[in-house]
């Protein structure tokens, strides 16, 4: 079950990809991310997830070129 749920997200990441770039490396950071800190680090899943999850979204305030861009609302 779990290969085909992250063949999955790897399919819709690979889909917003095509159309912008900045959506794959916020998956794909975390997971890398996620994978090197349960394998390499010796973390448990819940920790190594924790960290994954900070890191994409200290990502999403980033845009392609690395640059930092803090997101704007609305007034009104």
């Amino acid at each position: 079950m779990r290969p085909g749920m992250t063949y999955s997200l790897w399919l819709k990441a690979n889909a917003r990809r095509e159309r912008g770039g900045h959506y794959f490396a916020v998956f794909a950071i975390p997971f890398v991310l996620l994978l090197e800190r349960i394998f390499n680090g010796g973390y448990t899943p819940q920790y190594a997830a924790s960290i994954a999850i900070f890191a994409g979204m200290a990502l999403l305030f980033f845009n392609v070129t690395l640059r930092f861009r803090f997101p704007v609302l609305p007034v009104g």
